[in-house]
């Protein structure tokens, strides 16, 4: 088979494909703190493997050892490298959004399920300031405090439109440069959590596009007291 030369219409191509895998790159890096550190961990622990079966000599670790052992050493220190960085990156980078909680309109309560189960409904507001020069978009939601192992059933994160005129809150609303958005969530947790009738104590940590996570603490009151 002959292979033509690239045309000029591949060269628009090209310039997509690099630029998507640059993109690519970037937000691994923004969110792969936890990856690089899992694989450095990942590589330490085979080579340790590999160096107590060929010292107790377990057939065939040794000759694995002396194949990939470097390889092993060589990784587990390179991507440790890149982990550490990261980690202070992630400490020590300004943060783009700042959160008020709105504690006026926020509150939680409980329902019972028609099976007889409870379900726990924790309904925030809050303000966000976007102290970049660029758009940002809030992307999840998480609850850190208190701490549950109940399964989420709903977790709805909302942001009202940028434009004054436009009263409508979703998911994919940005907040503009150095502006303030109203943003709402609701979560929903299949089990009973807190006490009924008594303000709970919630902290929500809240991700941009970026993978940078911002805490905010709410003082949540049980409007009805009681499971329904």
């Amino acid at each position: 088979m002959v292979s033509l030369p690239p045309g000029p219409g591949f060269r628009p191509f090209l310039w997509i494909g690099l630029a998507e895998g640059r993109d690519g790159l970037f937000r691994l890096w923004e969110r792969g703190q936890a990856l690089l550190w899992a694989l450095a961990i990942m590589c330490a622990v085979i080579f340790a493997i590999l160096f107590v079966g060929a010292f107790f000599g377990i057939a065939g670790t040794g000759v694995v050892l002396e194949s990939y052992g470097l390889w092993f050493v060589l990784g587990a220190a390179a991507l440790g490298m890149f982990a550490i960085i990261r980690t202070i990156e992630g400490r020590y980078r300004p943060p783009s959004v700042h959160l008020i909680a709105n504690n006026a309109q926020s509150f939680w309560s409980q329902s019972r399920q028609p099976d007889g189960r409870i379900a726990t409904q924790l309904a925030i507001r809050l303000r966000a300031t976007n102290l970049t020069n660029h758009v940002i978009t809030l992307s999840e939601a998480r609850l850190i405090r208190p701490w549950t192992r109940a399964r989420v059933l709903a977790n709805v994160l909302v942001t009202i439109d940028p434009n004054l005129n436009v009263n409508v809150f979703s998911h994919e609303n940005p907040i503009s440069p150095r502006a303030i958005s109203e943003v709402a969530c609701t979560y929903i947790l299949d089990g009973a959590i807190g006490w009924p009738g008594r303000p709970m104590i919630a902290v929500f940590k809240i991700s941009d596009q970026f993978g940078q996570w911002h805490k905010v603490k709410f003082r949540l009151v049980d409007p009805r007291g009681h499971a329904a």
